[in-house]
């Protein structure tokens, strides 16, 4: 009878085993999206690490306020090697760089916290699985091992009809 029963439980925990596999690999299946990889600075007519350290340098000494294209032009000039109008572009270049570095960053943060939900959830779903395969073959070894003590009851002459029982009551 504890043969039986280990056997049971052994078989239980393989059912439940191979459920939780099985879901697991339906949740991944069917898992989020993927965080793409960083956005790439673009440098689209090759500003040397020199020019973009004068450019910055230029940016913060020379004040924003007052006309625009005085400014730009005064900015040219300090850089030495690209004219106001190359600067402004290189300006808005960078700039959108970081915004997009900003996005990025922004939306992998989103993701790995929405995957570290997902993930926790998913376990307890796992878990439950799990424990239901478990449960579900425990019942159907218990229900098989009462069938077979009954039929080995009616095997043994030990189990009498309700027929016979109410025979022998009237007798």
């Amino acid at each position: 009878a504890k043969k039986a029963e280990k056997d049971a439980k052994k078989a239980a925990l393989k059912k439940a085993r191979e459920a939780k596999k099985a879901l697991k690999a339906e949740l991944k299946a069917t898992s989020g999206e993927e965080v793409e990889s960083a956005p790439v600075a673009s440098n689209s007519e090759n500003w040397s690490e020199e020019e973009q350290g004068r450019l910055d340098e230029a940016l913060r000494r020379i004040p924003a306020e007052g006309d625009a294209k005085k400014r730009w032009k005064a900015i040219g000039e300090f850089v030495g090697t690209r004219g106001a109008k190359a600067c402004a572009a290189r300006f808005k270049e960078v700039r959108g760089n970081m915004l997009a570095m900003r996005e990025w960053e922004e939306r992998r943060k989103r993701l790995e916290a929405e995957a570290a939900a997902e993930s926790a959830e998913e376990r307890a779903i796992v878990a439950a699985a799990a424990k239901a395969a478990y449960d579900s073959a425990m019942e159907e070894a218990r229900r098989e091992r009462a069938e077979a003590e009954v039929e080995a009851e009616v095997d043994a002459g030990g189990v009498v009809s309700r027929a016979e029982d109410g025979e022998r009551a009237a007798e």
